[in-house]
């Protein structure tokens, strides 16, 4: 029989998503119809029975284009039925009972096709789980059928991108990602060779967002090439991870592992097939940078909160307080005592789990106050015997803006209370006060102007005439505020409510800027009296306000690195560049400052990048030390320093700003060339620069350093070997090399040498023989007349006859001896010969010694 592989895994594709359900009601429909198989799943619950079962059926559409899986998957699953008690009959009554509920599920979509599709699938399965339970026959009947199965190839279908020509993927695939695909959860899945098999959209979708930081850490990295990875591309020492992940005993595993910024929470667990064979390992993590760090700003404020020297308590909705910090303890058991006087049964021990409602005769009104975070900030004294408690709450809103609970800031206020009413009936000393004060009644009507308010009137009257005609400063007092205002009604209704204050805002007034702060003025009765208006002509301030925007807008895009920190040498602020950069920096930084985080930078004091922060406050203490310039060494890196003082117009010394660099590259490329230049001037020119080690304009220069020492040495080099064959002689091998400028003028004086010194010797040689055969007839001539000299004794008769031929042979000598004079002058024009060739070699000579005398002066202007 052949299996209809394509229909199956499509239909079961489309009920997937409903898993869960599905198996929930397949069991539900067999109990009902078939009550008689419920005590076969006696030993084991429910839901632990209904994920086995939809963990079953993806197994066999998983592997319905792997036979042999399949086959021996099913085997052990019928085995394990026969232990159960399973029957040959239950099989048709589970069959019958998940066509059932395919049918249901799938709807319309369960045709005649899909039926007979699964109904044969069925049947398949039955029979080779039976052959599994009775162990009867071994791979014979059900292979053959198995091995039958049709894969039915679709034409080229459109893709789910929309283009042609892209296949399906396979099926198998899409089941488990119904199963996984719309859950929030992040997950992956690889296999037993570590090799990425699967990713859900959760975690496509948030690899996308964060795909840049990733492929910072991981170069080459690509969410579209996730799948098929191996994991070990994500570890420093892959061998850890695989001694992990190599037995599922050491599973479930959890840990955070850092990727550049980004900070994951991983819990790895084991995928275990039917017949418990390890198969792989399922990957679900999170990106938890922020919960990270919101736990560590919590842990924090919470040990900020235990060390604060004000009382607070935390309550959550329900009112039940949760926290109480040391000062409130404290406070709290001094206060005790009368406290108790009230609340008979009040225990500082009982506090944290303690509903506010005890402390409240009516707890009616503050849970209506408390209902609403628009209520909050909200302050208030109460009266708790003596004691008088100034109460200040506030509401508690999370990141997602849900209302969560209340803090509530407290202090005991009895001798300030006490001192207040007393300062009330005083009058106030504002009319000596430097700031600027008005105060107004309930009408808004002006009823009081401070000595300062009445002079910087004075001063900026002009001005404010300019835009209300009529104003004078002696008609201020007992005017009302609206004359000074185009819509009154808009602060009217800003002054109406006392919890709309203080209120805070600047106002322009013709070219002059006053920044106002209104706040409520409350009777000890806790009347709304009027309004204090305290105000500041700030036109100066705004404008330089603005200046320093531009300035901090400038210093925040520049390339330079910059830097600044108060004169408590706590850093202020830090531009884009310095935090580009020292983001690079970091893991070398961290060698030597372990707790260092580009994050942390601001707002941390600069002692904690030095060994003794004594050395550099004492030159910073000082402004007249700076500027400062310097190089430190941090790790490996080279960092260049300026450090200049910042003063405030007055000429006081505010801080300090530091320009910086990182100069590691530099100082590499300097140390290398210094190098260069002291091999070259000792004679050694094959020395070379790696440049791989560089980028951008060091990298060109240490490459051209390299060609132009190479285009150097290889003259010379040649140049060496051909003098070292002519000392020995050899007249036959000259410069071959293709040289330009004074190297190929060198070649071809070196060679023109040679070849005149050869010329030389032959024509030495050729006179040296011309020497030997005239002296050899030299000889010859007066052994002849050794001769003759014999005969005219013996016979002086033929002296006459031999006179002349005597006569002859001295004339021949005479001859003889001029040529030989001859061949002794040619021999001296060969030797001066000699002479000159010899010269124009060292002249040769002397221009190779140039030649590299230039090199080492073009080495000399490249390094400065």
């Amino acid at each position: 029989m052949a299996l209809n592989v394509k229909v199956l895994e499509d239909s079961f594709a489309l009920v997937a998503p409903q898993g869960d359900a599905l198996v929930a009601r397949f069991y539900e429909r067999l109990f009902e119809k078939y009550p008689q198989v419920e005590a076969l799943f006696s030993g084991t619950s429910p839901k632990k029975q209904q994920k086995m079962l939809l963990a079953s059926l993806v197994l066999v559409v998983e592997n319905l284009r792997r036979p042999e899986v399949l086959v021996k998957a099913l085997r052990a699953m019928g085995k394990r039925h026969l232990s159960y008690g399973a029957e040959a009959g239950h099989y048709d009554a589970v069959n019958e009972n998940l066509l059932a509920v395919l049918a249901e599920f799938a709807a319309d979509a369960w045709t005649d096709k899909v039926k007979k599709a699964w109904v044969d699938a069925l049947d398949t399965i039955k029979t080779v789980m039976l052959e599994g339970a009775s162990q009867k026959q071994k791979n014979v009947k059900a292979q053959g059928k198995i091995k039958k199965i049709q894969t039915k190839k679709e034409e080229t279908n459109m893709s789910p991108s929309g283009k042609k020509g892209e296949k399906k993927k396979n099926t198998g695939t899409n089941i488990a990602q119904a199963a996984l695909d719309n859950i929030a959860a992040h997950v992956i899945i690889c296999d037993r060779d570590l090799n990425i098999t699967y990713v859900n959209k959760a975690s496509i979708k948030t690899l996308s967002a964060v795909e840049s930081e990733i492929a910072e850490a991981f170069p080459g990295f690509s969410v579209d090439n996730i799948v098929g990875t191996n994991i070990d591309d994500f570890h420093q020492i892959p061998a850890k991870q695989r001694k992990i992940l190599s037995d599922p005993a050491n599973l479930p595993y959890s840990a955070d592992i850092e990727i550049g910024p980004l900070k994951l929470e991983l819990k790895v667990t084991a995928n275990i097939s039917e017949t418990g064979e390890y198969i792989g390992n399922t990957l679900e993590w999170e990106e938890v940078s922020e919960k990270r760090r919101a736990a560590i700003e919590m842990a924090r404020l919470k040990s900020s909160l235990d060390n604060s020297n004000g009382n607070v308590l935390i309550c959550n909705r329900d009112l039940e307080i949760i926290y109480m910090n040391k000062a409130s303890e404290k406070t709290l058991t001094r206060l005790a005592p009368e406290i108790k006087k009230v609340f008979h049964d009040f225990s500082v021990d009982t506090i944290v789990g303690s509903v506010i409602d005890r402390f409240h005769q009516d707890p009616s009104k503050q849970r209506a106050i408390l209902d609403n975070p628009n209520n909050m900030p909200y302050r208030a004294d109460i009266q708790v015997g003596p004691a008088i408690l100034d109460l200040n709450v506030s509401a508690i809103i999370s990141d997602s803006g849900d209302y969560v609970g209340n803090t509530l800031e407290w202090e005991d206020v009895t001798e300030k209370r006490q001192a207040g009413v007393k300062m009330a009936r005083l009058k106030s000393s504002l009319d000596n006060s430097n700031g600027n004060v008005l105060i107004c009644n309930r009408d808004l009507e002006i009823i009081y102007m401070n000595k300062a308010s009445e002079k910087t009137l004075t001063r900026l009257a002009p001005e404010i005439k300019k835009v209300f005609h009529d104003f004078t400063v002696d008609t201020i007092v007992g005017s009302v505020i609206d004359r000074f205002h185009q819509d009154p009604s808009k602060q009217r209704v800003i002054l109406g409510d006392p919890k709309n204050m203080p209120y805070r805002a600047d106002i322009q007034v013709g070219p002059a800027i006053l920044d106002l702060n209104v706040s409520a003025i409350i009777s000890d009765s806790g009347d709304y009296l009027g309004n204090t208006l305290e105000w500041e002509d700030v036109t100066a301030k705004r404008q330089a306000e603005v200046e320093m925007a531009r300035l901090k807008s400038s210093l925040d895009n520049a390339n330079t690195n910059i830097m600044v920190c108060d004169r408590n040498y706590e850093i202020v602020y830090m531009n884009q560049a310095s935090e580009t950069t020292l983001s690079k920096l970091e893991f070398e930084i961290r060698k030597v400052f372990s707790g260092f985080t580009v994050k942390g930078i601001v707002g941390s004091s600069i002692d904690g990048f030095h060994k003794d922060p004594s050395m550099q406050r004492r030159l910073l203490d000082n402004p007249n030390n700076l500027p400062y310039r310097t190089e430190i060494a941090v790790g490996s890196a080279t960092l260049d320093l300026n450090v200049s003082a910042i003063m405030d117009k007055d000429g006081n010394y505010v801080g300090n700003v530091v320009e910086w660099q990182d100069v590691t590259s530099q100082k590499q490329a300097q140390n290398e060339v210094e190098r260069l230049i002291t091999s070259a001037s000792a004679g050694v020119l094959s020395e070379r620069i790696d440049a791989s080690v560089f980028d951008g304009f060091l990298k060109t220069l240490a490459e051209g350093i390299n060609s132009m020492l190479a285009a150097v040495e290889a003259p010379i080099t040649e140049a060496q070997e051909v003098l070292s064959f002519l000392s020995e002689g050899d007249l036959r091998t000259p410069m071959k090399g293709e040289y330009q400028g004074s190297f190929n003028e060198m070649k071809e004086s070196l060679n023109k040498a040679i070849t005149q010194l050869s010329e030389t010797l032959i024509s030495v040689s050729e006179g040296s023989d011309l020497v030997t055969n005239g002296i050899n007839e030299i000889s010859k001539g007066n052994e002849d007349l050794s001769q003759r000299t014999a005969e005219q004794a013996s016979a002086l008769e033929e002296t006459s006859s031999s006179m002349e031929e005597m006569t002859s042979t001295v004339k021949q000598n005479a001859d003889n001896a001029a040529q030989a004079n001859q061949l002794a002058i040619a021999a001296r024009e060969v030797a001066e010969k000699g002479g000159r060739v010899t010269a124009e070699t060292s002249e040769a000579m002397l221009a190779v010694n140039k030649s590299s005398k230039k090199i080492v002066d073009i080495i000399s202007v490249i390094d400065e």
